[in-house]
């Protein structure tokens, strides 16, 4: 028997795929974008960590709307923090 709710637990997962695949593709491309194994590693870590993060919280969390603002806090959270590894706008 499947799970119905399958395919949205492995979603969040094959997004990150996706987002670390972007500028793995676009170095071949340009010499814009220059990332080293350092920053796909920090980019991961801190992408799964997001994951995780939201998902133990959606598992405590009840209501449509909880979930949603803390999903929507994950996000603000999580792109502060990649902008400030890429060009350290808190410095």
């Amino acid at each position: 028997m499947t799970d119905p709710g399958r395919g949205w637990r492995l979603a969040p997962w094959a997004a990150i795929a996706i987002i670390l695949m972007v500028p793995l593709v676009a170095m071949r491309f340009t010499d814009e974008v220059r990332w080293t194994g350092h920053d796909f590693l920090v980019a991961g870590v801190l992408l799964v960590s997001a994951v995780l993060i939201y998902q133990v919280g959606a598992r405590l969390i009840t209501g449509r709307g909880r979930r949603l603002l803390w999903a929507g806090a994950i996000f603000i959270v999580t792109m502060l923090l990649w902008a400030e590894g890429a060009v350290g706008i808190f410095s």
